[in-house]
């Protein structure tokens, strides 16, 4: 079963017979957080998942700053057409594990 979880903090970060618990909430109201869910993964894994979501956050940084740049040199050529084909679609992002 997949399930879809929306967290904007990490409320609490626990470890306990081999098992990493992260406590995950969101902002609900200006004071107030409420509980999101708990991300649960053996610990011998934690590395590995740290390191690929660190890795995917730094992919996606860099294809924000490409689409930006695109957008700035579109805005100041707009009087001449690019040459090629550009869907305006961003493609994917290879967040897999590298082996």
């Amino acid at each position: 079963m997949r399930e879809i979880v929306f967290a904007d903090t990490v409320r609490n970060v626990s470890y306990a017979h081999g098992v990493l618990r992260v406590s995950l909430g969101r902002q609900a109201g200006e004071n107030n957080v409420e509980d999101a869910g708990v991300l649960v993964l053996p610990i011998t894994q934690a590395g590995s998942f740290v390191n690929t979501l660190g890795n995917a956050l730094k992919q996606l940084e860099a294809k924000v700053r490409e689409l930006q740049e695109q957008q700035q040199q579109s805005g100041a050529a707009e009087a001449q057409p690019e040459t090629g084909a550009q869907s305006g679609d961003p493609g994917e992002l290879d967040f897999g594990r590298k082996e």
